[in-house]
């Protein structure tokens, strides 16, 4: 929307207001800034736009959140949060929804003063330029005749409304956190997962009787294998027990012995690896649990605007001083 062309109104210092209603905000803000002592006939021409931030059909206000041009600047806030139950309390986050602008304006005036009993009368003829005017803010008159310039402004903002998008921003926080406990739990699910995959493969490669205990190995072409046929492998496993050294006299002993020494070293391995899987199981059981939970939906409040506070869903005015856009 824009308004453009000639205006002219009359204001005082009540804010009364000769003029077209559309301009009525524009000129009580413009007439403060001016401050004029009584009452004033402005006319000002030029162009004054309002901007509208308006989704479409297929977004709404709070699509923002999703905008990943603006995933860094709310990264950068949610850095910036230590204790977010003081901070809410403290800071705000406006998305700027509008504003009205002075693309150009020219304004010429003149003060006009009441007449009453105590004017004196004399001004009426004495005073070149003096003019009489009856208006619905009373009878008015002025010792000028033309307009002088008061106010030239371009580039400029009269008005800024935004939406208090404070508590999306602490309960994004919230969900960022948490989104940030579940990436970080599913890394260190798939960490131990291929953690396992590696020592049932240590473990097939030292078993130290192939021929009594057949252990199914994994396709190394299968970069995803199921833990699901290596927990039932495991869980009908148990530690090898160690062979006794041969103490015979006999000429063989030696031999004997250097294959007992093999086969209690793949024993020695074999059973730490089955120890060291049971563990993992159990740790990938635990990491599981820890999903199921921090997944869950929450059931504690979130954070909202206080009572006071502007809502949400309502369009506040955040600035309302005129301000020269270099």
């Amino acid at each position: 929307m824009s308004i453009q062309d000639s205006l002219s109104a009359l204001i005082n210092t009540g804010h009364q207001l000769q003029s077209n209603t559309q301009v009525t905000y524009f000129l009580v803000k413009l007439f403060d800034s001016l401050k004029v002592n009584n009452t004033l006939q402005v006319q000002f021409k030029g162009k004054i736009s309002l901007l509208r931030w308006r989704p479409g059909n297929n977004a709404n206000i709070y699509q923002v959140f999703d905008d990943k041009s603006v995933q860094s600047f709310l990264q950068n806030c949610y850095a910036q949060i230590d204790d977010p139950d003081k901070e809410f309390q403290r800071y705000r986050l406006y998305f700027l929804s509008s504003y009205e602008r002075i693309d150009d304006l020219e304004i010429t005036g003149k003060q006009f003063y009441n007449f009453g009993n105590e004017t004196d009368l004399s001004v009426t003829g004495a005073v070149p330029g003096f003019q009489l005017l009856s208006t619905n803010l009373g009878v008015l008159y002025t010792k000028d005749q033309s307009l002088g310039n008061y106010y030239s402004v371009q580039n400029a903002v009269l008005r800024t409304k935004a939406y208090d998008f404070t508590s999306l921003l602490f309960n994004g926080f919230k969900d960022n956190v948490k989104n940030n406990i579940i990436a970080n739990t599913y890394t260190n699910q798939r960490k131990t997962t291929t953690t396992i995959v590696d020592e049932y493969k240590s473990l097939v490669a030292y078993n130290p009787d192939p021929v009594r205990l057949v252990l199914q190995g994994i396709d190394a072409k299968d970069t995803t294998p199921s833990l699901t046929p290596i927990q039932t492998t495991i869980s009908n496993l148990s530690p090898y027990s160690y062979l006794p050294t041969d103490t015979s006299k006999k000429a063989d002993a030696v031999l004997n012995n250097y294959k007992i020494d093999a086969y209690n070293n793949k024993v020695k391995i074999f059973n730490s690896h089955l120890k060291e899987i049971n563990s993992l199981f159990k740790q990938l059981d635990q990491i599981n649990n820890d999903l199921a939970k921090i997944s869950a939906p929450s059931s504690g409040k979130g954070f909202t605007n206080s009572t006071n506070a502007p809502g949400i869903l309502s369009e506040i005015e955040v600035d309302n001083k005129i301000v020269r856009k270099e």
